[in-house]
């Protein structure tokens, strides 16, 4: 059965200093679910924390503004990276960083939690950090239709089966093909304009930062 809901529906809690996080999917929302999906907000000058568990892979997609993610291990800010929405970083187990914003900024953050499940050689070969920059991606043509596809976190990326993840586009007045997937858990996040999606037969119209599970 299919979730939907838009992001602006869920009430944020405090994230760190002027942060706020929103658990867009979790357990609470949906029992026995295996994708765990937060909204981090910088404000002016906001700070937060990320620490991602030993037994876990995430991801940080930046969604608006521009952050700085400093490493654990980083002694300098000089020394942190720039995030801006071109960016996906992939965040390895153990994994702890700082994020600051001087001017404000959201970002998505994904967690696959008991990556071991869906990656045989996680535990022996713990995939690195690694920063892309989705605009130097190839912008590939579907196969069955006229959608268009940018790959974000793959197996060739970022070195693990845990996640998949890909920027769909749909240009205007086109479709994808009545499809479902086996073997996965699967969700999408809006991040331009409405447009329509279908699940089980059934329509329902969609927007901007709306998740579809």
């Amino acid at each position: 059965m299919a979730t939907i809901f838009n992001e602006s529906t869920v009430a944020g809690e405090p994230g760190g200093k002027d942060a706020t996080r929103q658990h867009l999917l979790s357990e609470a929302r949906v029992p026995g679910i295996g994708i765990l999906l937060d909204r981090l907000t910088l404000g002016l000058g906001g700070e937060a924390r990320l620490m991602v568990p030993a037994t876990s892979v995430a991801w940080l997609q930046v969604l608006d503004g521009q952050a700085l993610l400093a490493r654990g291990d980083t002694q300098s800010l000089s020394d942190a990276q720039t995030l801006s929405d071109v960016h996906v970083a992939f965040l390895p187990p153990g994994f702890a960083a700082a994020l600051s914003s001087d001017r404000g900024a959201a970002l998505l953050y994904g967690e696959i939690p008991n990556a071991a499940r869906f990656d045989p050689h996680f535990a022996q070969s713990p995939p690195p950090f690694r920063l892309g920059d989705w605009t130097r991606e190839p912008v590939l043509d579907s196969e069955h239709d006229a959608r268009k596809r940018i790959y974000l976190v793959t197996p060739k990326l970022f070195g693990t089966k845990a996640v998949n993840g890909e920027m769909i586009i749909y240009p205007p007045s086109t479709a994808a093909a009545n499809h479902h997937h086996e073997g996965a858990e699967h969700f999408m996040y809006v991040l331009r304009r409405r447009d329509t999606v279908y699940a089980n037969e059934k329509p329902f119209p969609v927007r901007k930062g709306d998740v579809i599970y």
